[in-house]
């Protein structure tokens, strides 16, 4: 993000319960990224095959031989015309998102509209008011427990050319881009899971339910 876009508030969709336990106790939920590979077969748009990967790589008109010591050799070839993708996976990270609404949002107009399908991500949604609190909270907790933490509006970006494409925690595939993520990224880790207990955010944190495939609507005055 560059200096001059400022978060205006933060936005994270989920149960009601996680997200009170957020508001109310701080509890920030950082997540394996081989949590979302898995998810992503149950849930298209909280899943994402490309999680955790350094580099991915689309190749046409792949052959690929293979020699048994008995059964002898076979031979193998992709679909014509059609892309082999190949991964790179490096997952020693863990992640928590949040959508981000900056004042860019509103240049051309004091109303914005997030994206219908944001409601899959949970029936409820925490509006936070006070996006510098929770930021500062967060790297706080994680600097008192020695975890080198990263933090940036995520950039997305087309996977689906010819060739290499090299990923960072940070850099999603296009189709992804609704979602409008700020991301903490807690690095060297390897659990599954891992909850920072922050400091409260309560006073700046609203809960409002979400409607399915329906979008949510922002305005400022």
């Amino acid at each position: 993000m560059e200096k001059t876009e400022r978060i205006i508030f933060l936005i994270k969709f989920g149960q009601k319960k996680n997200l009170e336990k957020l508001r109310d106790n701080g509890e920030v939920y950082f997540k394996n990224t081989e949590e979302f590979n898995k998810i992503k077969k149950v849930n298209e748009e909280q899943g994402d095959e490309n999680e955790g990967a350094i580099w991915i790589e689309n190749l046409k008109d792949v052959k690929v031989t293979l020699n048994h010591p008995k059964i002898g050799e076979f031979n193998f070839k992709s679909v014509p015309n059609k892309f082999v993708k190949l991964t790179q996976f490096n997952h020693n990270y863990l992640t928590c998102s949040f959508y981000v609404v900056t004042d860019r949002d509103f240049n051309k107009s004091s109303e914005i509209e997030i994206d219908e399908r944001m409601s899959e991500l949970g029936e409820y949604a925490l509006i936070i008011t006070n996006p510098k609190n929770l930021i500062d909270s967060i790297f706080k907790q994680a600097t008192s427990e020695k975890i080198a933490l990263e933090s940036k509006k995520v950039d997305y970006q087309d996977f689906s050319k010819e060739g290499k494409i090299h990923i960072t925690p940070f850099l999603k595939k296009i189709e992804h881009s609704y979602q409008n993520e700020f991301r903490f990224v807690l690095k060297n880790c390897i659990e599954k899971s891992k909850v920072l207990t922050c400091k409260e955010i309560e006073p700046s944190g609203i809960i409002i339910p979400t409607v399915k495939n329906k979008k949510l609507q922002f305005k400022i005055n």
